[in-house]
């Protein structure tokens, strides 16, 4: 486009030295005018084909902007059909809509129990297994509890057969069959500890 907009000015210039080139001519003899005019109708030439070529990639372009505008405008009227449709589309609602909602609320309160009862079977198997920690604790201690207490029992029960021992006067009347039987009665009781 830019170089037909030069056109008009090149023509000038073309003309003007297609002048100069006359006057130096007559200048000339004819041999060499012959050879110049030549020479010029070889540059016309040349510009005139560069000139038609110029002309047919003009057209050209002309005829692929229309395609493309022709193109668009098909693409905008599909554009406007297939809104139309989705609105037309949105707008209907088929005859089983009031049921999907229906559904769809059911579902949800359904989802909402479900969700409660994943919580609540969380919270609870926490609390048993903090339980079960708390009652194996429990249990271990009551164990150590229990062996403390047969042992101070033990010790006890020793310490007062000591005194008691201790206590009885060293005949041998006293320590008869009864001291056997006493201590036998001991023995017996260690067992139960």
């Amino acid at each position: 486009m830019d170089l037909l907009d030069k056109e008009k000015g090149l023509k000038q210039a073309r003309d003007q030295a297609i002048e100069y080139l006359d006057s130096i001519s007559s200048n000339y003899d004819n041999s060499k005018d012959t050879e110049i005019e030549k020479k010029i109708m070889q540059i016309l030439s040349g510009q005139e084909k560069a000139l038609e070529q110029l002309d047919s990639h003009v057209n050209e372009l002309k005829q692929i902007e229309n395609e493309i505008g022709q193109e668009l405008q098909i693409k905008r009227e599909e554009l406007q059909r297939a809104e139309k449709r989705l609105e037309s589309i949105q707008h209907a609602a088929p005859s089983h809509q009031s049921e999907l909602y229906q559904y769809e609320s059911e579902l949800a309160n359904i989802y909402r129990i479900y969700v409660e009862k994943i919580r609540n079977h969380d919270y609870l198997q926490s609390k048993l297994e903090k339980y079960q920690k708390l009652e194996e604790f429990t249990k271990k201690n009551l164990k150590v509890l229990i062996e403390e207490n047969k042992n101070n029992e033990q010790k006890n029960f020793h310490d007062q057969k000591e005194i008691i021992d201790i206590q009885e006067p060293d005949d041998d009347n006293n320590k008869g069959d009864e001291g056997e039987d006493l201590d036998g009665e001991f023995d017996e009781d260690d067992e139960h500890f």
